[in-house]
């Protein structure tokens, strides 16, 4: 098994990132290991937070993608195939990313919180 650095990533703007998140508005999201972003935001949190976080900072994140067959090399990925990408394999069967952002070393966790989601409703 190789190293988590070492999957296949896709890129994203943060910026289009966001605007995903925005057009999820029913959802709530956790992010784990990112001090950037858990210093700008209390999660769990719904989208339009993070996003807004997400824009403010405007930088690239890369998008690890752990599928078998993954073959990608930092190309840019459009939001709309996020979904291809998240991790469901969990209780919950919420989408989990992992991401870093391009100009950082530190992986961190973006994770839907369906939790918490139900209990804002």
């Amino acid at each position: 098994m190789s190293k988590t650095t070492d999957l296949p990533y896709y890129t994203i703007n943060s910026t289009a990132l966001a605007k995903w998140l925005i057009e999820q508005p029913d959802n709530w999201w956790n992010v784990d290991g990112d001090p950037l972003l858990t210093s700008l935001v209390d999660f769990p949190c719904p989208s339009d937070e993070i996003a807004s976080a997400l824009t403010k900072v405007a930088g690239t994140i890369r998008i690890f993608d752990s599928r078998d067959e993954a073959k990608a090399h930092g190309e840019e990925i459009a939001a709309e195939q996020l979904d291809a990408l998240a991790d469901t394999a969990n209780n919950s069967h919420a989408r989990t990313f992992l991401l870093r952002w391009d100009d950082s070393d530190v992986q961190w966790l973006l994770a839907e919180d369906p939790d918490a989601a139900n209990d804002a409703a």
